[in-house]
């Protein structure tokens, strides 16, 4: 009897130390495998809880990485949607300035009068720099983390003219071929 209490008191020393050693390595950051239980006693349930406990810890970890990562990214995009607005009224006061200079040589020339001049160019090119620039200071715009109602063709098509200043993608055609009465869904 003596010697079986023995072996069983060295066992229990046994498996309570190596739950001793692992729950300090969870401390310290370890996530490895979990421990092998073997017991269906009470220290194996302790075993079982501290093998839940690493799994949660490990869990919990993921979690704060992805929101750390979910924010650092709203972060540069609020960085990058201010710069965009801000750029777009930069570039929109010369252009304002520009395209009524044009218009006003426009309405003002006779028949061939400024030919080199070409107001009617400077004016198409100036609306369209317009466009790019409102484009991309909508497209960069700070949206909300709450649900909002979406127009997903409006969504399709914003996301395609912006895809157009890709330099990737200006030898490819991208034809928007989008569902009549597409939804309004509500989404982040």
């Amino acid at each position: 009897f003596g010697g079986v209490t023995a072996v069983f008191f060295s066992r229990v020393a046994a498996d309570l130390g190596l739950l001793e050693q692992r729950a300090k390595e969870i401390v310290s950051g370890y996530r490895g495998e979990p421990l092998e239980v073997t017991r269906r006693d009470e220290v194996g349930a302790l075993m079982r809880a501290v093998n839940r406990m690493a799994s949660d810890l490990a869990e919990r970890e993921r979690e704060i990485a992805i929101a750390r990562e979910q924010r650092a990214h709203r972060e540069k995009m609020v960085a990058l949607g201010t710069m965009a607005s801000n750029l777009a009224h930069e570039i929109g006061n010369p252009l304002a300035t520009i395209s009524a200079l044009a218009e006003s040589i426009n309405s003002g020339q006779s028949s061939g009068e400024c030919r080199a001049c070409r107001p009617d160019v400077i004016l198409e090119q100036t609306r369209r720099i317009a466009t790019m620039t409102r484009q991309i200071a909508d497209f960069a715009a700070q949206r909300s983390d709450e649900p909002e109602p979406v127009d997903v063709a409006g969504m399709a098509r914003a996301v395609c003219d912006f895809m157009r200043f890709d330099p990737r993608f200006r030898s490819t055609r991208v034809e928007l071929r989008l569902a009549q009465n597409l939804p309004v869904l509500v989404v982040v």
